[in-house]
């Protein structure tokens, strides 16, 4: 059933359940299933294995045997046997699981970070998050960058209402000034300032009867918090430069890379802020924390990446994914994102391999060059999009912009 010559595995441990079903002929589950460095076994060391046999028997009657192998070089083993009672029950359960994993994929489908996983932590967050969906209260998500917090948070919102009809709206924090924040925020009358030539909404309103999605809350001035925290006991808003109180029905996600109750000791955020929008707190964990969700992931990038450049990449080689897995990925889904994309670029056949792939030095080389990528010529562009064959969305990859920016450029 599980084959797997562990001699260069990573030496992180990997916890994961299995479950193998096979109707016609037998039952097994495998509980907590440990894969390990082979040097620390046995190779001669035997399994012992509890399966369960349907008898045929119309009321579903079940003898329960014994079976004990080796697995040789394999650094396999398994502890806890659950013997199963139900088969029925069993693959019903695995059915509703299947669609479940079906209609997040389907949600999930479009955003630039899939969120999705097979680890038990992701499964536990995915159904608190489910749990509380449908409840008009605050949620804080918490995580490193690129953990998919956003994506999260409209999964979230869409698990909420049936149509998926009502807004979704997002303030990117670290990408506005703070002077332009509330401005952002709450809307502005014409004439509130210089420059104010004509009324806007801000994003609370927009967001009436939906989810308005802060992301970075933690950048946020203390004045621009007070001014939330106002909003979140009242939910009324004034636009800047009116008077008029206005009622907004909106739900609030906040998000941070940063914790937010060490900034409440540090005195950088507002305590009673920080207990208003934390009456649920979900945290992300990091890629290197959940290393079985990494093939996964990998996976959906790679459709994804075969997609949006139009080449027929299909799978990985087995060094490839060992490659995948031993890494720790300190930018998250976003970095592994990254390499996928460069990898099916790199890929000469349907099978990414080992050689494909560029690990280590995404993190580093967006956080040193990221200005040069931005600032990347007119005429490097165009050089790039002949090199691909005029495919835009390969040139973008490529280049590590996104592909706006090469329509854009190319159009000045």
């Amino acid at each position: 059933i599980l084959s797997h010559n562990d001699a260069d595995y990573p030496t992180d441990p990997i916890y994961c359940g299995l479950m193998f079903i096979v109707p016609s002929f037998s039952t097994c589950i495998l509980k907590d299933l440990k894969i390990s460095k082979a040097n620390e076994l046995n190779s001669d060391e035997g399994l012992s294995l509890s399966i369960a046999k349907p008898t045929g028997n119309p009321e579903r009657s079940y003898r329960v045997e014994k079976s004990t192998t080796t697995w040789g070089e394999t650094a396999v083993w398994a502890y806890q046997f659950i013997n199963i009672t139900g088969h029925e029950k069993l693959l019903s359960k695995y059915k509703t699981l299947e669609e479940e994993k079906r209609e997040l994929q389907r949600k999930i489908k479009g955003n630039r970070i899939v969120f999705a996983g097979v680890s038990t932590e992701i499964i536990m967050l995915l159904e608190k998050a489910k749990a509380v969906a449908g409840r008009p209260i605050s949620i804080l998500i918490e995580g490193e960058t690129g953990t998919g917090k956003e994506v999260l948070a409209k999964y979230i919102h869409e698990a909420a209402t049936d149509k998926n009809e009502t807004p979704f709206i997002k303030l990117d924090c670290t990408t506005l000034p703070p002077n332009l924040i509330e401005s952002e925020l709450f809307g502005h009358e014409k004439g509130a300032f210089t420059g104010a030539d004509r009324q806007r909404i801000g994003r609370l309103e927009q967001a009436d009867g939906g989810t308005l999605f802060i992301d970075e809350i933690s950048n946020l001035t203390l004045e621009s918090q007070a001014k939330l925290l106002d909003f979140l006991q009242s939910f009324e808003i004034t636009r800047i430069g009116g008077h008029k109180r206005i009622k907004v029905n909106v739900r609030v996600i906040a998000a941070s890379n940063k914790s937010l109750y060490e900034m409440v000791k540090q005195k950088s955020f507002r305590e009673d802020l920080f207990y208003r929008i934390n009456t649920v707190r979900l945290h992300i964990p990091p890629l290197r924390e959940r290393r079985s969700d990494i093939p996964i992931l990998a996976e959906l990038f790679l459709k994804e990446a075969a997609e949006a450049i139009k080449k027929n990449v299909l799978a990985f080689h087995p060094l490839a994914v060992r490659r995948l897995t031993s890494y720790r990925w300190p930018g998250n889904a976003r970095e592994l994102r990254s390499v996928i994309f460069e990898g099916a670029i790199n890929a000469s056949c349907e099978t990414i391999m080992a050689s494909d792939l560029t690990i280590g030095h995404h993190t580093r080389k967006t956080n040193l060059h990221d200005k040069k990528r931005r600032r990347v010529d007119k005429e490097t562009i165009r050089k790039t999009v002949d090199e691909c064959n005029g495919n835009i969305s390969h040139a973008a990859v490529k280049l590590g912009i996104g592909r706006m920016t090469v329509y854009r450029k190319l159009n000045k």
